[in-house]
């Protein structure tokens, strides 16, 4: 999938964790409810979509918004793909980390096209928001772009 955004700074908090999670020894191919195909519940489709393609095992998935770490408890998914900081949520509701999907943090980022069209104002907000980050000393990042 080819985003149509810069990523110029990291604004260097919100880390957070997108990760694959479930009963504890529930390993990324079991089907512990019997099902034809694992089902993973989640808010993030795409992203739990691709991961399972990459590693050639067939899910359902269930597209759930709220408290994710109930579906495995309530048997209707067996595992979930969700946001995670500490992992104590996971924890209280009996869930291991089975995979590491994606690290996260608070970015800027920048429309392709308002780059090409409006560069000098967009530069000069980076470089603005670049040198906040210094004088308060957090950490920022070089450019990356999603391809």
């Amino acid at each position: 999938m080819r985003r149509r955004f810069y990523e110029p700074v990291d604004l260097g908090y919100g880390f957070c964790r997108i990760v694959l999670a479930g009963p504890s020894g529930n390993g990324t191919g079991e089907r512990p409810n019997g099902h034809a195909k694992l089902r993973v519940a989640t808010k993030y489709p795409n992203i739990t979509e691709r991961y399972f393609l990459e590693k050639g095992i067939p899910i359902e998935i269930i597209k759930l918004y709220g408290s994710m770490e109930l579906a495995p408890l309530v048997g209707l998914a067996d595992q979930i793909v969700d946001l995670t900081s500490s992992g104590e949520t996971l924890r209280t509701h009996h869930l291991g980390v089975v995979d590491e999907i994606a690290q996260c943090t608070a970015r800027l980022i920048v429309n392709r096209a308002s780059l090409k069209i409006k560069y000098p104002a967009v530069q000069e907000l980076i470089e603005a928001v670049k040198k906040e980050l210094k004088k308060s000393g957090s950490r920022e990042s070089k450019v990356k772009v999603h391809r």
